[in-house]
């Protein structure tokens, strides 16, 4: 792709080309410059094309080019001191925010509360991963339906 500079010359050329065809009534010249720089418009808009259909597959590109459907709240300090404000922002990052913290929480409770043994064989260290698995996953159940505060080592214990 040509810089800006060439473009401007390349243009400036033609223009004063264009000028001398006019004056002499050299119609092919015109002809010649107009195919010339509709072929330059049709490269250039077919650039712009490629590179819109890679912006489109970018993910970071989705999510800014998502329509802003959801509004989050955030406190800015100003000189008045601590206002709300609502902020658009798109729905998946709305998402994002309030689930991010659940993966972590997993495996927090899961390497405090684990029940893996030393072994010689491959399975029953996967075996014991799922069993862990499993009992975090039935404690946060367990925590979600019912109300009552359980510490994750008295349902341990009960289980």
């Amino acid at each position: 792709m040509a810089s800006i500079q060439e473009s401007t010359q390349a243009c400036m050329d033609d223009l004063s080309a264009l000028r001398s065809a006019l004056v002499q009534d050299d119609f092919a010249v015109v002809n010649q410059l107009r195919d010339k720089h509709q072929q330059r418009l049709q490269n250039e808009l077919h650039g712009i094309a490629s590179s819109f259909n890679s912006l489109v597959d970018d993910p970071i590109a989705k999510v800014l080019l998502a329509p802003l459907t959801a509004t989050m709240s955030r406190k800015i300090r100003s000189s008045k001191g601590w206002q709300t404000v609502d902020l658009k922002t798109v729905e998946s990052i709305v998402q994002y925010n309030k689930h991010m913290g659940g993966v972590d929480r997993h495996d927090h409770l899961r390497s405090n509360y684990t029940i893996q043994r030393p072994g010689h064989r491959w399975w029953k260290y996967f075996v014991w991963f799922l069993m862990d698995v499993a009992l975090v996953n039935a404690y946060i159940l367990y925590k979600t339906l019912k109300d009552k505060k359980i510490s994750h080592t008295n349902n341990f214990v009960s289980l």
